[in-house]
């Protein structure tokens, strides 16, 4: 290893980096995972989270030369709205698109979830872009050309996934809804039915008349339903607290998937007694992980990590705290006891 190496993690700024680094010399089994939620436009926060959980060297983000990835073999996962409220969504989409690529190239891999605010850009629904984000794209017309269908920006959003499940962790940004994986659809069904959903309407048109059994299936649960409020990018039925039909609802869902939680962010979680915090429910099967990180809303930055065994820990940087989440059991179903943590108040923004 080079000496270099071994100087920046005597650095206690880089205590993250070599925390990182001992996870990647760790078992396959161990795999870890790191999940980020809504950044709405604060690119600086955003390089703060995933400088802090050591999986970028900020010193390189102008350095085309030299990989920014340092995370090895770890899984990202941005559970979506990376856009809106805040002004440089932008610099945010541009980070993980080279993260993408530098990732997969040491072995790890970077995921971006749709969100609720990607879709409204899609859409034309542009009621929370702010002032500075128009201008940090070079004004209304150039913002316009970089999310339609064939611009840089629009065609990369519209291949990110709905839903995706890391060894047991399911993230999704809303949460996925039961009735999604009714008649035997998959994951994989949902992301295929979402990607039609949000196709630009070339591809739609030339697929219209293929007579393909499979896409007519896929595209059946789509559209509508799966762009609805009801659906994994908008629903808040995962936000109530402590509900017993929406934690059988939830078991029925990890059971179908194979996973023993779902991690989701959409609704900012905030508690009384303590600010915004990660919360747990459905004995931990379940972790509302919005913490309003963007300035946009003056909350606080946050991720959390998954060591691929059920445990998984709230990191909050600004504070120097990390918040053990409840430990998910390998046998866990029908356990639908509300977390024991401060009860906590949702903010649907």
């Amino acid at each position: 290893m080079a000496p270099s190496h071994v100087m920046v993690w005597a650095s206690r700024r880089h205590l993250p980096l070599l925390f990182c680094c001992i996870w990647a010399w760790l078992p396959s089994a161990l795999a870890r995972t790191v999940s980020v939620p809504d950044l709405h436009g604060d690119f600086e926060r955003g390089v703060l989270i995933l400088e802090h959980a050591g999986l970028i060297d900020p010193a390189r983000l102008h350095d085309e030369e030299h990989p920014l990835w340092i995370g090895g073999t770890t899984s990202l996962v941005q559970t979506g709205d990376m856009v809106d409220r805040g002004d440089h969504g932008k610099e945010l989409y541009l980070l993980f698109q080279r993260l993408q690529k530098e990732a997969k190239a040491a072995g790890g891999q970077v995921i971006n979830l749709l969100g609720n605010h990607e879709l409204m850009n899609i859409q034309e629904d542009l009621r929370y872009v702010s002032d500075g984000d128009y201008a940090d794209f070079g004004g209304p017309t150039a913002r316009e050309e970089a999310w339609a269908e064939h611009g840089w920006l629009g065609s990369w959003v519209r291949t990110f996934p709905a839903v995706a499940k890391v060894d047991n962790v399911l993230f999704s940004h809303a949460g996925l809804p039961l009735k999604f994986l009714e008649g035997h659809h998959t994951l994989e069904d949902i992301n295929d039915g979402m990607a039609m959903a949000v196709a630009p309407n070339s591809f739609l048109e030339t697929h219209s008349h293929t007579g393909d059994k499979a896409l007519a299936e896929t595209s059946s649960l789509s559209s509508r339903e799966l762009m609805s409020d009801g659906g994994p990018l908008w629903t808040r039925f995962y936000a109530k607290r402590g509900d017993p039909v929406m934690c059988r609802a939830l078991d029925e869902v990890l059971e179908l998937v194979g996973a023993k939680r779902m991690v989701v962010g959409h609704t900012i979680q905030f508690s009384p007694g303590g600010g915004f915090r990660v919360r747990a429910d459905c004995g931990g099967r379940l972790l509302l992980a919005d913490t309003a990180v963007s300035r946009a809303y003056k909350g606080n930055p946050s991720y959390v990590e998954h060591d691929g065994q059920g445990g998984a820990v709230a990191v909050y940087p600004l504070m120097n705290l990390r918040q053990p989440l409840p430990l998910v059991p390998s046998n866990a179903t029908s356990q639908h006891a509300p977390s024991a943590q401060p009860r906590l108040q949702n903010l649907m923004l």
